[in-house]
């Protein structure tokens, strides 16, 4: 028996956020970048890419909106992790009518089925 496994890319993790953006631009090019939605999106995934509990992770980020008295009706949270870049595909995950704002975070980390350099990728998609 052979098994063969794709190692991840030797991407940097800025490197991968320009493929998210493009990606997020693709499905939605009316979308603007919100800096300090992305400030919480690069901070949640570096802490889940450290091995924190989404959960936890995403209580934190939950925390940070409310401080942040945004603007926004509602942020939602796009959180998956990748081997490889290319195969990341947002649009499942921006089907909400009137998202108009995100934010995204990518870090990289040990991933008990891809290996010790994944991606954690994490969207906050926001309704203004």
């Amino acid at each position: 028996t052979q098994v063969f496994a794709k190692l991840p890319a030797n991407m940097s993790a800025a490197a991968a956020s320009k493929v998210v953006r493009k990606a997020v631009f693709k499905v939605r090019a009316s979308m603007k970048e919100d800096p300090a939605l992305t400030k919480i999106a690069e901070n949640f995934a570096a802490r889940i890419a450290r091995g924190e509990d989404t959960a936890k992770a995403g209580a934190w980020a939950s925390a940070q909106l409310r401080k942040s008295r945004s603007s926004y009706v509602s942020v939602s949270t796009l959180v998956t992790a990748a081997a490889d870049m290319d195969a990341f595909d947002p649009a499942s995950g921006m089907d909400e009518s009137g998202l108009s704002h995100f934010g995204v975070g990518v870090a990289r980390g040990p991933h008990p089925d891809m290996g010790d350099n994944a991606f954690y990728i994490v969207l906050l998609l926001a309704v203004r």
